[in-house]
């Protein structure tokens, strides 16, 4: 089981970091050699978690780009997604869109709440005539939450936006 996470975590964080410092591995060897083997678990589950909640932020993108609107309304609370629904019906038909992320951050973490900024470079490939859209970069929070024990985007919110200059 340990052994799986630390695998898990490997791979999530070449996905997110640049390599630099001490890998997982080494921190886990020296976390077993210094005793501090309860922290160093704690922090791996904690560590899990966020990068749980990442991968649907992830997930998300994945389907909006896809215009996979079953796949991109599921990684949201219940709650939301009949208002999802209407918006992202009309934006699949008007536009084609590309995301890239570009970084991520874990602003606020718990266990049943978790806070996210996304920077995203956002691209139009296909815009319906007759609408615009402007090519950008922003920061977006999502703001998470569990619902039957998953973690589910309860809402997002456009920080800071800029558009990309030619």
């Amino acid at each position: 089981m340990k052994k799986g996470l630390l695998i898990l975590l490997m791979g999530a964080l070449l996905i997110f970091t640049t390599a630099c410092g001490t890998s997982v591995e080494e921190e886990a060897t020296d976390s077993e050699n210094t005793g501090e083997e309860t922290n160093a678990s704690t922090e791996t589950e904690e560590a899990n978690e966020a990068e749980v909640a990442i991968a649907v932020v992830e997930d998300s993108l994945k389907y909006a780009q896809e215009e996979d609107l079953d796949g991109y309304l599921n990684t949201f609370v219940t709650d939301v997604q009949d208002d999802k629904r209407t918006v992202m019906e009309e934006t699949f038909a008007n536009f084609d869109l590309e995301y890239e992320i570009i970084t991520t951050d874990v602003v606020i973490e718990s266990t049943a709440t978790m806070v996210l900024d996304f920077n995203l470079k956002t691209v139009a490939t296909d815009v319906t005539e007759g609408q615009e859209f402007v090519d950008n970069i922003a920061t977006v929070q999502y703001n998470m939450n569990k619902e039957d024990g998953e973690w589910k985007i309860y809402s997002t919110e456009i920080v800071e936006e800029a558009p990309i200059e030619e």
